[in-house]
């Protein structure tokens, strides 16, 4: 469970978020949706601990869940480019401790999920926008984290693709994970189980999430 109790950010004079309150469970795929600028991308990061906000609080319902338990897949991909698909995988399940066949077997099964398999072995900067994207789910799931945050991951997928990424949410909310979508796109917030909607920092209709 994420509970988010009256969260405010503000960057100098513009509050990006202000009294947001929401709570999702576990094994639910919520729809985080909204302009550009009305603080999604805010709300994940807040979520995600890379951001420590003006008032308010985040909290799990676990609260011997650590950040290395949250996976967020940002806008950009945030992937190392002289590294390959792959590389970008392993190094940081290695960094987080886990063992080297074990981390390799979680980045190629991850891989192949999101069918990039072929691109394992290929430098990040040799792959398509698309590929890139898909490299960057593949290495937030590789993690098996029980919070997952997805900010705008389908804006660079073909229509199949995006299926294809939107089932990779479904399944890890059925595994039991949190998830949380930001998206522009109406048709990838109707695959989801609920919606919060965000108006200039605020939530509409508060409470519906």
């Amino acid at each position: 469970m994420i509970t988010v109790t009256d969260l405010s950010v503000r960057y100098e004079t513009t509050m990006a978020l202000e009294g947001v309150s929401f709570s999702t469970p576990a094994g639910r795929l919520l729809a985080l949706t909204g302009a550009s600028g009305a603080g999604k991308t805010t709300l994940l990061w807040s979520i995600a601990g890379l951001i420590s906000p003006d008032a308010g609080t985040v909290a799990f319902e676990d609260e011997t869940l650590g950040v290395e338990q949250v996976s967020l897949i940002p806008q950009g991909n945030a992937l190392v480019s002289v590294l390959t698909a792959q590389e970008n995988l392993t190094v940081p399940l290695l960094a987080a401790g886990v063992d080297p066949g074990e981390a390799t077997e979680r980045a190629t099964a991850a891989l192949e999920r999101l069918g990039v398999e072929g691109q394992a072995r290929q430098l990040v900067e040799q792959l398509s926008g698309g590929q890139r994207q898909r490299v960057a789910i593949a290495r937030a799931i590789a993690a098996r984290p029980r919070i997952l945050l997805a900010d705008e991951i389908t804006s660079d997928l073909d229509a199949r693709n995006r299926d294809l990424a939107l089932e990779i949410l479904r399944q890890e909310a059925e595994r039991g994970v949190a998830v949380v979508f930001a998206t522009h796109d109406p048709e990838a917030a109707a695959h989801c189980d609920a919606r919060l909607h965000l108006i200039d920092g605020r939530v509409e209709n508060p409470g519906t999430a």
